[in-house]
């Protein structure tokens, strides 16, 4: 039955080839052909780029997943310098994270047999370690026909996903059947894991390796500083609420209009989620009279006090709200602040990541909705480092209470960061189990380097 239904997965993925090929010859992504054609020709697996021989693979998903093995690739670098390490990735954006940690970076060819046995046999590689929850049917039967060791690290599976395949149990049964071991991120992903293979011997639990990889290291402090100077925000007290959604940025607006009766010198930086939303939150904060300035104005020398939407705000001209409308910014406006809301958390988004701002000693703030962050909520609710607040104004209430006395908010930022440290080693738990299988493989690649040579450069 698995068979079968393996095959029938493949008879629809050509579909879903033709369906990539026709959005690609359409999207306005499409600036370069020489771009495209090289995107189109590693998605279909007939990409001219040299790939690394017999390398370890890794295969991330997307940038949160690259950079949550980023940690685990260069200790791989350092145990194994002999082995290229490949990191696979199934979108671009994961790529260029990607390249990153190794020249050896590529798209994974679309799950079509054909596609994936070909950049296999090309490859040769000898491991294959797959990053939380990217299962490729073909890409697993494929590497596990071709003798490469597959183990699945920072695993995660929801009950709906636990539901799905046992759905289809006689594909799943065939697609696991050459996995090595998974080394799960947490105690229910591994109770999942164990309850679809019926089989606990698989499955260990290493923790999840993303927090080992938070990038603590705030790049553009001077910049900033510069900035906040210009907009009279030195010695300030400033609040963070990160990557906000739609539906409680008026819930934050609100907490700090309230919070600024009491808190008068209180400063508002708001980011959200994604960028391009900008527009409307700068039409939140003109509807709510909150003087703000715009992040990306500074480009275009609009300070100081140019900025049409600053009013006369606190100080003859400085405003009260930064609104950051570009990526790559948050974690030094986090090193800055003196407490951080993070978003998604709210409303129904399920959350982002709330150990950032605690990596660098702030209290962290979030809704119920935690879904997807749930075991850093429990550690940052446990050591008292997080508070979860079910609306604007229990946001507002504990954050005056905490900015109220410098105690306990410092108090709170060291238990914000000792969540952290309670969840992090996962990368070394993950290379103590794997390792073995690496060095096997190596020795393995050793014994044939030595056999071609003693038979003149053929193999034997």
């Amino acid at each position: 039955m698995g068979t079968i239904l393996f095959f029938f997965y493949n008879l629809l993925t050509p579909f879903i080839a033709l369906l990539y090929l026709v959005f690609f010859i359409f999207s306005p992504r499409r600036r370069l052909l020489r771009s495209f054609l090289s995107e189109l020709g590693e998605r279909f697996g007939v990409s001219g780029a040299a790939l690394p021989e017999k390398p370890i693979w890794l295969h991330a998903a997307s940038v949160g997943e690259a950079k949550a093995v980023k940690n685990l690739a260069a200790i791989l670098k350092e145990k194994f310098p002999a082995a290229a390490v490949m990191i696979t990735t199934s979108t671009w954006a994961g790529r260029t994270e990607a390249l990153k940690l190794t020249p050896h970076a590529r798209l994974l060819p679309l799950d079509f047999y054909p596609f994936m046995k070909k950049f296999i046999t090309r490859a040769r590689p000898g491991i294959l370690l797959i990053a939380e929850t990217e299962i490729w049917p073909n890409m697993l039967v494929c590497a596990a026909a071709a003798g490469v060791k597959i183990c699945i690290i920072n695993g995660r599976m929801s009950q709906k996903t636990l539901i799905l395949y046992r759905i289809f149990f006689p594909l799943t049964a065939k697609i696991f059947s050459g996995v090595e071991k998974i080394l799960a991120a947490s105690v229910p992903d591994a109770a999942n894991y164990a309850k679809l293979l019926k089989d606990d011997s698989k499955v260990a639990v290493t923790g999840n390796m993303k927090y080992d990889a938070l990038d603590t290291g705030p790049d553009k402090l001077e910049g900033i500083n510069v900035f906040l100077k210009k907009i009279s925000w030195t010695g300030k007290t400033v609040w963070t609420a990160a990557s906000t959604h739609r539906g409680e940025e008026e819930a934050i607006l609100d907490s700090y209009l309230a919070l600024k009766k009491t808190s008068p010198g209180l400063k508002l930086v708001i980011v959200p989620r994604h960028p391009e939303r900008a527009g409307e939150t700068r039409a939140l904060l003109a509807l709510k009279n909150i003087p703000f300035i715009v992040w990306s104005d500074r480009a275009r020398g609009m300070f100081p006090y140019s900025s049409p939407f600053m009013g006369k705000g606190e100080g003859g001209g400085s405003p009260d709200c930064l609104l950051v409308d570009e990526i790559g910014w948050l974690i030094n406006f986090y090193s800055l602040s003196a407490a951080a809301f993070v978003g998604g958390t709210l409303v129904n988004v399920g959350g982002h990541n709330l150990l950032e701002p605690a990596s660098f000693s702030k209290p962290v703030l979030f809704g119920p909705y935690v879904q997807n962050t749930r075991e850093a909520a429990e550690m940052l609710l446990k050591t008292r480092g997080g508070f979860m607040v079910e609306d604007g104004e229990e946001l507002r209430a504990r954050l005056a209470v905490l900015l109220k006395d410098p105690k306990l908010l410092k108090t709170a930022g060291g238990n914000a960061k000792k969540a952290l440290e309670n969840l992090q080693g996962a990368t070394a738990k993950t290379i103590a189990i794997i390792e073995k299988y690496v060095a096997a493989q190596q020795q393995e690649n050793h014994g044939d380097t030595e056999n071609t040579e003693k038979h003149g450069g053929k193999t034997p």
